[in-house]
């Protein structure tokens, strides 16, 4: 079994960290990360047997899990696409619900 790793540098202080194995060609596993200023806000990863988005949220009882019913080969090439393609709606999201966590702590 093969592992890579490698980082796609994004603006904002954002970046994709994406590490897969695979075997004989094929995604045996894998973790796609959207990391912004050091905090992880999006995963997509193959844990718990199938690949599934992981949304992150401020309040760890508010996270959330997307199921997708696609190999890891496809999964994998979706994440990277999807992550690149918004990764600022994701950020502006969880930034919105960092300010919104806050404002309930103080109230």
């Amino acid at each position: 079994m093969t592992e890579r790793y490698f980082v796609i540098e994004l603006d904002d202080n954002a970046a994709i960290h994406v590490w897969f194995s695979y075997h004989r060609g094929r995604v045996t596993a894998f973790a796609v990360k959207l990391l912004y200023q050091d905090i992880e806000i999006v995963r997509y990863d193959s844990g718990h047997g199938r690949p599934h988005k992981d949304i992150l949220h401020p309040n760890p009882s508010k996270r959330r899990k997307v199921w997708y019913n696609v190999d890891n080969d496809a999964a994998l090439s979706m994440a990277i696409m999807e992550l690149k393609a918004e990764y600022q709606l994701y950020i502006e999201r969880y930034l919105r619900w960092l300010a919104e966590e806050k404002q309930r702590s103080k109230g």
